[in-house]
């Protein structure tokens, strides 16, 4: 019981937190010059049954752990990471996701839902771009952006920096949005 009150408190102390900080300016986040953008059409992987899962790190307030699969990373000349994003819950349930991160604009698009009895993939309800905030409840969706994929609004075109950010930690600025 102890440990529930700590959590409901903490939890409220988090969400008073997030609310007091400032959104980010969606205005600045828009397409950086007047050429329309063109998404280029990418095809879904092969269902990731031996990944290469790469854990990160996302908050202290959460009991999930976090994965990419390093062998999914792709970023195309449209400014999109796609990635294949991997949430275990503390009692194991596993989900899998193939989702992409548009840099210039903060945005993120679900390709695919994993089934992982199945190892198939089936079409999310929803596959639009949806623009992310800074402090939203996804906070995994601003660690990688802000650490691995797009510091600085740029995508990590060498998705070979972004592995080697992702495996040891430390992000590709050097500088963590955690600090």
């Amino acid at each position: 019981m102890r440990l529930a009150w700590k959590r409901w408190i903490f939890s409220l102390l988090a969400a008073c937190t997030i609310l007091s900080l400032h959104a980010e300016d969606e205005a600045d986040l828009e397409q950086p010059d007047d050429v329309p953008w063109e998404e280029v059409k990418s095809t879904l992987p092969a269902y990731p049954e031996a990944g290469e899962w790469l854990p990160f790190f996302v908050t202290s307030a959460t009991t999930n752990t976090f994965y990419i699969d390093a062998k999914s990373l792709e970023g195309t000349k449209d400014g999109v990471m796609h990635y294949t994003l991997k949430v275990v819950s503390e009692n194991g349930a596993v989900n899998v996701t193939r989702e992409g991160m548009r840099c210039s604009t903060r945005e993120q698009k679900l390709y695919a839902i994993g089934d992982d009895r199945s190892k198939t993939w089936r079409e999310p309800r929803n596959n639009q771009w949806v623009f992310f905030k800074k402090w939203a409840i996804n906070r995994q969706l601003n660690v990688l952006y802000d650490d691995f994929f797009c510091p600085g609004r740029i995508i990590v075109y060498n998705v070979n920096d972004a592995i080697r950010a992702l495996r040891s930690g430390v992000p590709v600025s050097g500088k963590s949005s955690r600090d």
